[in-house]
């Protein structure tokens, strides 16, 4: 189990659902092939200076879906600390409630991207996730 090493720091974890079978089957066979597997958004809550980080893993399509490794690579990359991904909480906001929202819009666009058939490496696609 991944665990924060200090007490500033708060993990938060999301799985979003792999597509309903309803879904799917409105995907054309080109887009289910385009598909990417399961995805894990993370986020570090740091109350010193009241951010969110969020990081994102997504497991490949060869790969079995292990939520161990997604949250190591989310986290790690949340560590990374890409601006963008950064979200600046108002005094009064819930770390939980802003992480909710903000990782279902991830997942979101994750899958859209998938779909899209964007590479991982484009260096542009940190944009879509701006918070």
């Amino acid at each position: 189990m991944i665990k924060p090493n200090n007490d500033k720091l708060r993990f938060f974890f999301f799985y979003p659902e792999p597509l309903s079978l309803e879904q799917l089957e409105q995907l054309t066979s080109r887009e289910r092939k385009k598909l990417k597997g399961r995805s894990t958004v993370a986020a570090i809550h740091n109350s010193e200076d009241n951010t969110l980080s969020f990081g994102l893993a997504i497991c490949s399509k060869k790969d079995r879906f292990v939520k161990e490794v997604g949250r190591i690579k989310a986290i790690s990359r949340a560590k990374q600390g890409i601006p963008i991904l950064r979200k600046h909480l108002n005094k009064d906001d819930k770390p939980i409630t802003i992480f909710i929202e903000n990782a279902k819009m991830i997942a979101r666009v994750s899958t859209a991207d998938s779909l899209a058939g964007n590479k991982k490496n484009n260096k542009t696609k940190h944009e879509q996730f701006a918070l």
